[in-house]
């Protein structure tokens, strides 16, 4: 579905850059059991609310490295979505989270 993913290895490389916004779209439960350190939990509908709340993230956001990762069954594909129709591009899906 996307050519952006990421493997450990180029997710390493970028972990310290201090533009690098790391999303876990995890249960808030699975997000607590276990999540790469310096990660935000969060779902499309409370990410939909802070947009709202502060519209000038936005345009943060855009200038940022995006990783986007989930550890249960949710669906990466909407949040997705919600990124690109923001114009928000600079976005990659690391789904090696099992050999972290």
């Amino acid at each position: 579905k996307t050519n952006n993913l990421i493997n450990n290895t180029d997710l390493l490389r970028i972990l310290d850059s201090s533009d690098l916004v790391l999303f876990d779209l995890s249960s808030e439960e699975v997000y607590k059991d276990l999540h790469i350190i310096g990660a935000i939990n969060i779902n499309l509908e409370e990410f939909r609310k802070i947009i709202k709340e502060d519209p000038l993230l936005v345009e943060t956001l855009r200038e940022a490295q995006i990783v986007v990762y989930c550890r249960d069954n949710c669906s990466i594909d909407p949040f997705l979505r919600e990124l690109f129709g923001l114009k928000i591009t600079n976005v990659k899906v690391f789904n090696s989270f099992l050999e972290w």
